[in-house]
């Protein structure tokens, strides 16, 4: 987990099975899930606009949520996770990963580039992902800077570098 100063209130988006969920209170954090789908038994099961919290959370995090929806309906939905939190949003978004085409080149450097290698989905289609044509990192980081955060980390792990995770920081108060 990326280490944050005074995090304890965390709310996660799209749980899924709920990995996330039993590590972060293994680790003592106070966890609420908010997800459309009854069958992930969120504490909110409701939209993230309709979503009113007593208080904001110190992050809000979605992990593998965002490419599910159009690009401009995830500049939108980052923007209400911006609203529901005091301190940092978390997400990470998956990395079109040019593998077969490293490899290619290894093995002979004179082959012409290779087009990228799609991947399966068996649940929703992702809609975009970093690194197809006209969603750079850059742009998507820009597009998130603007809903008035502001990017302190960007990392992938070395093992798994089919996902990239981006901390991002508020200014806000909290409520």
């Amino acid at each position: 987990m990326v280490e944050l100063a005074d995090v304890q209130h965390l709310l996660e988006i799209g749980p899924g099975r709920g990995y996330f969920r039993a590590m972060a209170q293994l680790l003592g954090y106070e966890i609420k899930t908010l997800d459309r789908n009854a069958d992930n038994h969120p504490d909110y099961d409701c939209e993230i606009t309709e979503l009113d919290p007593p208080m904001s959370f110190d992050a809000v995090l979605a992990f593998e949520v965002l490419e599910h929806m159009p690009y401009q309906d995830s500049i939108k939905f980052f923007s209400e996770m911006v609203r529901l939190t005091s301190r940092y949003v978390i997400v990470s978004i998956p990395t079109r990963q040019l593998r077969l085409r490293r490899i290619a080149k290894l093995r002979s450097p004179r082959l012409p580039d290779l087009p990228p290698v799609d991947r399966e989905d068996h649940w929703k289609p992702h809609h975009w992902e970093i690194g197809r044509k006209s969603y750079p990192a850059t742009r998507i980081v820009s597009d998130y800077c603007d809903q008035g955060v502001k990017l302190v980390r960007q990392f992938s792990n070395p093992r798994h570098k089919y996902h990239t995770f981006f901390v991002f920081e508020t200014g806000q108060p909290e409520r």
